[in-house]
């Protein structure tokens, strides 16, 4: 795989993310009643959650051959759910409380649980988008040059 073919896969992997991003939008810009927007947020989430669980599996495809990196990275992930959760029952303690939020709560949250769980894909995307040859404190991420290679054998 060529550094061009490499540009071109990251570039159509980042592109799918503005597609997830804009798709809520587009149902809410048709929404007309909150019922109507509460089911957008949840398709939005849904989308959210295709999009981390994608870059998940892509991470642990191309690190497959890393057992203690797939170890760390499950654990990482494991205490962001934790993490997330804890922070969506700060951010909404009252969530048990019928009607505490309004009849806008479903979609509040959603659009609470998307924001957490896009800045969790951006935060992952880094171990596929690779860093400069030189980059002396990338931990764990391979070089642009190393996922290049790491792509042609799969």
């Amino acid at each position: 795989m060529t550094y061009l073919t490499f540009i071109a896969f990251f570039l159509a992997f980042m592109s799918s993310s503005a597609v997830f991003a804009k798709e809520p939008n587009r149902c809410l810009s048709k929404a007309y009643t909150q019922m109507e927007m509460n089911r957008c947020a949840g398709v939005g989430l849904e989308e959210a959650d295709v999009q981390l669980n994608r870059v998940y599996k892509k991470i642990k495809t191309v690190y497959s051959e890393d057992k203690v990196f797939l170890g760390k990275l499950k654990s990482a992930q494991l205490a962001w759910i934790t993490s997330r959760d804890a922070d969506f029952d700060l951010q909404y303690p009252h969530k048990e409380e019928p009607r505490y939020y309004g009849s806008v709560f479903p979609m509040c949250a959603a659009d609470h649980k998307v924001q957490l769980t896009l800045k969790r894909v951006a935060f992952l995307k880094q171990w596929l988008v690779g860093t400069e040859e030189g980059d002396v404190c990338s931990g764990s991420q391979m070089t642009q040059w190393q996922l290049t290679e790491r792509l042609k054998t799969q």
